[in-house]
């Protein structure tokens, strides 16, 4: 089953594995809308017992291009990205 998340981040799990495909285009910047994608996404893949790794990737021609400068300047409404240092492991 695949399931679209905020910022167009898309998650399917196939044999315990969770893949986060990050769908931005042109080239995937990291945006407000992908980060807090990301962290639902990894959430999820730590609320399903079924879940034993996590693989994330950038659909198109880049993986993540870098900060989304649209959105310099703002107040940033995003998740900080800080959350995965204390994930379970």
């Amino acid at each position: 089953m695949e399931i679209t998340l905020k910022g167009t981040v898309h998650y399917e799990v196939t044999d315990g594995i969770a893949v986060l495909t990050v769908d931005n285009p042109p080239v995937n910047p990291l945006s407000d809308g992908v980060r807090a994608g990301l962290f639902d996404g990894i959430a999820n893949a730590e609320a399903d017992g079924d879940v034993v790794g996590v693989v994330v990737t950038g659909k198109g021609r880049a993986f993540i291009a870098g900060a989304d400068i649209s959105e310099f300047g703002g107040e940033g409404d995003g998740q900080d990205m800080a959350f995965i240092l204390f994930l379970k492991t």
